[in-house]
């Protein structure tokens, strides 16, 4: 992983309280398959 990446996810926890695995888990329960449609979800 790169150094921008590792701020990147502890970000991700620290502003929403859920860590990037649980964001991954929460995108495919949503059958989401593209990533413009999942970023429009999150």
């Amino acid at each position: 992983m790169d150094q921008a990446t590792q701020p990147m996810i502890e970000n991700i926890h620290k502003n929403s309280g859920k860590t990037l695995d649980e964001w991954v888990e929460i995108v495919k329960k949503e059958n989401i398959a593209k990533h413009g449609e999942a970023m429009s979800f999150l």
